[in-house]
């Protein structure tokens, strides 16, 4: 029996040895697709700005309270759920919009540092209002949703 070119034990190898390769490719892909994702702190509530020291100047001058959304980075699940579940809902927007409060994510890499060990972050997320001078108002942290946030909103109207 002769084999026709292509169709013996050497084209099998081959079409394995692109399979293998079509796998490798796609499974790096879906590594760097997922690292991306999780490498998310720094992309949590892209629109906020960054600079809390900045947002606090800015603040004292207008006279309004600073919501500081301290996160981690990379973004933990807890992180995630409060800015995507909690902090986009239409009422919580509207209550930080009337609270007329200067918004800031201060993104954390470790609870060591200075920012996290001058504001006692512990967990994160941690969100926090504090008058313009710095001095925290009140404090949230881990896990948040839509009725406790406006609850926390609404106790930092008391003051």
């Amino acid at each position: 029996m002769t084999q026709s070119p292509g169709n013996g034990p050497s084209a099998e190898k081959r079409s394995d040895r692109y399979a293998k390769v079509a796998f490798l490719i796609v499974a790096v892909v879906v590594g760097i697709a997922i690292y991306f994702s999780v490498q998310s702190g720094d992309k949590i509530l892209s629109g906020w700005p960054k600079d809390l020291d900045s947002r606090l100047a800015d603040a004292n001058q207008a006279g309004q309270r600073v919501l500081a959304f301290f996160v981690s980075n990379p973004a933990n699940d807890d992180t995630v759920f409060v800015a995507t579940k909690t902090l986009t809902k239409t009422k919580n927007k509207q209550a930080i919009e009337a609270g007329r409060f200067a918004r800031v994510k201060v993104v954390i890499n470790d609870l060591k540092d200075p920012t996290a060990q001058k504001y006692k972050i512990t967990q994160l997320p941690t969100l926090l209002i504090l008058h313009p001078d710095g001095h925290e108002i009140a404090r949230a942290e881990g896990r948040i949703g839509e009725v406790p946030f406006m609850e926390f909103i609404q106790s930092a109207g008391k003051e």
